[in-house]
């Protein structure tokens, strides 16, 4: 499928693959014909952090988010840090809860943080961004 979908061949498809298993990009499982790729996690980090009056979103994100993100542009990460304290802002403010759990998942192409409180049952806010950024073409490998 990929191969008619690219115009590749499905030997220049395999080395490519590989090729990105090998630089730790995607994770790989299953034999031959039914190997899966994925892209490998880069980053899975997860906290509580008690809800208090003097609680500051900048600061969980300085202290917690901002560390944990690898090689992002610096666009994605102003998205980010505005998404993730508008999100940790509302928890302070709105659920009455008392601890809230944080999220920050990364691939290599994509972004995602989620802020959860302990007092709904529900996901208090997410958001995502995908992807990061997109290789050029001639960065493909040449069919063969």
């Amino acid at each position: 499928m990929a191969a008619k979908e690219f115009g590749l061949s499905r030997v220049a498809i395999g080395k490519y693959l590989g090729r990105l298993v090998e630089e730790g990009l995607l994770v790989s499982e299953g034999n031959t014909k039914a190997r899966r790729y994925a892209l490998k996690t880069i980053v899975d980090f997860k906290d509580a952090i008690p809800i208090a009056p003097e609680l500051s979103e900048d600061v969980v994100w300085r202290d917690k988010i901002f560390p944990n993100i690898k090689d992002v542009p610096r666009h994605i990460i102003d998205i980010c840090q505005y998404g993730f304290t508008e999100m940790f802002n509302n928890v302070i403010d709105h659920s009455g809860g008392s601890v809230a759990a944080i999220t920050y998942r990364q691939t290599a192409n994509s972004v995602a943080m989620m802020v959860n409180d302990d007092v709904s049952s529900r996901k208090y806010a997410r958001t995502s961004l995908s992807p990061i950024r997109a290789m050029p073409f001639s960065n493909y490998p040449k069919g063969s």
